[in-house]
């Protein structure tokens, strides 16, 4: 019942943890970097499509591949 996630993404517990967890830290990085450009618009350009091409592939690259 518990814990079915990551078995279905053909994942570990810990390797889907470890994952989910450096998600989270990009997300929150990027975050920071967007407030920052909502006050200094000259600043952290392109950070915000720089983070979603980085996390798409980083979610390409884990899990169940299809053959």
């Amino acid at each position: 019942m518990w814990f079915q996630h990551p078995k279905q993404v053909c994942m570990t517990y810990f390797s889907h943890f470890w994952f989910s967890l450096s998600l989270s830290f990009k997300l929150a990085i990027g975050s920071i970097k967007a407030f920052v450009h909502a006050i200094y618009p000259d600043t952290y350009i392109t950070s915000t499509s720089d983070i979603t091409k980085e996390i798409t592939n980083d979610l390409e690259s884990v899990g169940c591949k299809e053959n």
